[in-house]
């Protein structure tokens, strides 16, 4: 993720993750454990998390990366309730996450349960499973400003109301904007020229401010919500805009 011909507007473990970590160490406890499907995602993302656990005093009690298709996590519940963490972070894909988070409601954890990978495309589709759920993006729909309310009704007049953004379709609409004032700034669509520029522009976003770091990666802002009853998110923090981390990226 560090060629000089790349840009990114999504988020970065570090965007999402530590911003998150303190906030849960400071609010729910030290303790935390892991869920995740087993691919690079949830891998690489726990050691961000474990990381930035022990720079707050905390810890993770205990991880577990199912395979896809799991249908049954009673035996990774049984373990979470015998280690007893502050609260249950997951980062379970696909219609994975569907199971997970029924059987988490049934085995009746006190917990509070978090993820970095819950958005407004499932939970508009399944409120019942992510009411009360905590989440981080770079944007949530429950954002109040004139950018995002702007960018909804248009959104919702093109595609139709009841149509669900998230952090995604957002970071694409940042991507597209942030080109056309590198093009509009460098007077030209040279490669050279355009990525010259793109470190000098900046715009309000539906997210909030946003601009590329020297990695070119976008300074995403960082947005902590918890989910209501109507699929929505309700926002709890702002973080605002998080510098980007890539170990080792240097251009």
């Amino acid at each position: 993720m560090c060629e000089p011909h790349f840009f990114s507007t999504g988020q970065v473990p570090n965007q999402q993750i530590v911003p998150s970590a303190n906030w849960l160490t400071a609010n729910e406890g030290k303790s935390t454990d892991i869920i995740g499907s087993d691919y690079v995602w949830p891998r690489k993302s726990a050691e961000e998390i474990t990381s930035a656990m022990e720079a707050k005093g905390g810890k993770v009690v205990g991880t577990d990366f199912l395979p896809f298709g799991t249908q049954d996590f009673g035996p990774v519940f049984d373990r979470v309730r015998a280690a007893n963490p502050d609260f249950v972070w997951v980062m379970v894909a696909g219609n994975d996450l569907i199971t997970c988070l029924k059987q988490y409601k049934s085995f009746g954890f006190k917990q509070q349960l978090f993820s970095n990978g819950l958005d407004e495309t499932f939970s508009f589709a399944h409120p019942e499973l992510t009411s009360g759920t905590l989440s981080n993006q770079a944007y949530f729909m429950g954002l109040e400003n004139e950018k995002n309310t702007a960018f909804k009704a248009a959104y919702g007049a093109m595609f139709g109301a009841d149509k669900p953004i998230n952090a995604i379709g957002e970071a694409a609409y940042d991507a597209v904007y942030l080109y056309k004032l590198a093009v509009e700034h460098a007077k030209s669509t040279e490669s050279q020229a355009v990525i010259d520029a793109f470190r000098q522009v900046e715009f309000d976003a539906p997210q909030g401010k946003v601009n590329f770091a020297k990695n070119n990666v976008m300074r995403s802002n960082s947005l902590l919500a918890r989910g209501n009853d109507k699929g929505q998110w309700d926002i709890v923090e702002n973080f605002g805009q998080v510098d980007p981390e890539v170990v080792g990226c240097s251009l």
